[in-house]
């Protein structure tokens, strides 16, 4: 499992990439790593959507699409968010494909599947 270390490295990583980008499509390859809200509910509450800023809470990424939602990450054991060029093709065990605006795609990517996405909207 990654440490917080190594979660703040990716934060880091991922922040000029993805900050300022609009979320255009999403393709979900194995729907049981989005755990709330169901499926359809997590596509249609990001999409059109800008990510802000993207942050941690200890072991997990937080994604601030507005001041009110977040979609937060766990990576588990072997979870990576990866951005790159849209024009690249897909890296390994791609489970989850985020178009973003300005031909960046950002993949979740999972060897063991245990990785874990939330979208959540306070109230």
């Amino acid at each position: 499992m990654p440490e917080m270390p190594e979660v703040e490295q990716v934060r880091k990583t991922l922040a000029p990439h993805i900050e300022g980008k609009k979320f255009l499509a999403i393709d979900i390859y194995l729907e049981r790593l989005i755990k709330y809200p169901d499926t359809n509910n997590f596509i249609k509450g990001l999409l059109g959507k800008t990510i802000i800023s993207i942050g941690r809470k200890g072991k997990y990424l937080v994604l601030h699409t507005d001041e009110n939602q977040q979609l937060i990450v766990h990576l588990r054991m072997t979870g990576a968010l990866i951005a790159q060029s849209s024009d690249l093709p897909a890296p390994a065990y791609a489970k989850i494909k985020f178009t973003l605006s300005d031909n960046v795609t950002m993949w979740f990517t999972d060897i063991r599947t245990f990785g874990t996405l939330y979208l959540v909207t306070n109230n």
